[in-house]
C-alpha cells in the first residue's frame, strides 16, 4: 500500500529528504537541480507543513523557544514559543498557561 504525498507528516518529509540527498549526493543519481534546491530549501526553512490534494499550509519556524534544564517548555514573564505574527504559547516547566 503506497502512501499519498498529501498524508506524509513533517518527519516523514524530512526522512524522504534525507534518503534522496543520499542518493544524489553518494550515489551520483540524475535529479532536477532546480526542483531539489527548492525542496531542500523548504525542509530548511519551514516549520509544520500541512499538505493536501490542491493546497499545502506552511507554518514559519518560531522567533524563539524557551526550555527549562529537563527540555520542558519554560519562560517565566514572557512566552516559551512566540511567532513572529504575534502567536506565542506561554509555558511554566512544561504545564501550558493560559
Amino acid at each position: 500500500m503506497s502512501v499519498s504525498p498529501t498524508k506524509l507528516g513533517r518527519s516523514e518529509l524530512v526522512w524522504r529528504s534525507s534518503f534522496i540527498d543520499y542518493c544524489i549526493s553518494v550515489l551520483d543519481c540524475n535529479h532536477d537541480i532546480k526542483i531539489w534546491n527548492i525542496y531542500q530549501q523548504l525542509m530548511k526553512n519551514t516549520g509544520w507543513i500541512f499538505p493536501f490534494e490542491k493546497t499545502c499550509i506552511v507554518c514559519d519556524r518560531p522567533m524563539f523557544l524557551c526550555f527549562d534544564k529537563e527540555q520542558r517548555l519554560h519562560a517565566e514573564g514572557k512566552p516559551a514559543i512566540q511567532f513572529t505574527d504575534g502567536f506565542s504559547v506561554y509555558s511554566h516547566h512544561g504545564l501550558n498557561l493560559p
